[in-house]
């Protein structure tokens, strides 16, 4: 009887302490419960005197993702690229930015930053933000790959070069041969003609040069000088006569003399001067 008669007390004491309290939207005022107005609420039964501010969600950077009411506060969010700083959102940051040869794993969102990763083998991302690409496929397109790719930088493809081929009686395609052979001894031939024409043409030119010296002087001698017998005494008053300067006196006599000591063949031929 006794435990009977203690739990309907406590049965008692709490009604009359909960028809104190004011349900969640309200707050006491004189001992009365009245509803929040607008840009309030209380979350919770309460015996408060006033309720709560909503939370204003104003910037550039701020998204209202639900309407405060009576009940519950507002709850704020960040623009995409941004993140709360604090689980009640009172300010946005902005979110990593994978780099190049990364790629976004996980996108983020106004509670989570971005997850980055490497790019795997084969891809690559060369700008920031950007998503892992594959490489281009050189073979695929016929050509050759200049450079390799990375996580950074795609594969480069140019055109493979020209190797020119000849058949040959065989199965296998070898380069084609020179169509000339060295000969052997071919430059000691080339100096003996080159020799020969520099000789020939020293030797013809001298001897004409010879003949025609022999010609003018046969065209010095006296003319009727046949045999050479007579020769060195025709060039001789030849050679004295060109020389002579004396006086009229003086080559008269000299010329008595010279009529006295020359042959007598020789005495009236004519002179020709050298």
């Amino acid at each position: 009887m006794e435990s009977r008669a203690l739990l309907l007390a406590l049965l008692m004491l709490v009604k009359l302490t909960a028809g104190d309290n004011c349900r969640a939207g309200y707050y006491l005022d004189n001992e009365q419960c009245k509803s929040c107005p607008a840009g309030s609420y209380t979350d919770s039964p309460n015996r408060g005197s006033h309720c709560k501010k909503c939370q204003p969600c104003k910037g550039g950077k701020f998204l209202i993702l639900e309407e405060c009411t009576t009940t519950s506060n507002t709850k704020c969010g960040c623009m995409e690229g941004f993140m709360c700083t604090t689980k009640e959102c009172r300010s946005c940051q902005v979110h990593t930015v994978c780099t190049r040869g990364q790629d976004i794993q996980e996108k983020g969102n106004s509670f989570k930053d971005t997850v980055c990763r490497d790019c795997p083998h084969g891809t690559y991302s060369d700008r920031e933000g950007s998503v892992c690409k594959p490489w281009t496929d050189c073979l695929a397109k016929g050509l050759q790959v200049i450079r390799n790719g990375s996580r950074t930088e795609d594969k480069i493809c140019g055109v493979p070069p020209t190797i020119r081929t000849f058949p040959t009686s065989s199965a296998h395609t070898t380069a084609k041969q020179p169509d000339w052979t060295p000969i052997e001894g071919k430059n000691e031939g080339i100096v003996a003609i080159v020799a020969i024409i520099l000789l020939l043409c020293i030797f013809i030119p001298f001897t004409l040069y010879l003949a025609v010296q022999r010609m003018k002087k046969q065209k010095q001698l006296p003319l009727n000088v046949v045999n050479n017998e007579d020769l060195p005494v025709a060039l001789m008053i030849a050679a004295d006569d060109r020389c002579s300067c004396h006086c009229p006196e003086e080559e008269t006599g000299d010329w008595q003399l010279q009529q006295e000591t020359t042959p007598p063949n020789l005495r009236n031929a004519p002179w020709v001067p050298l």
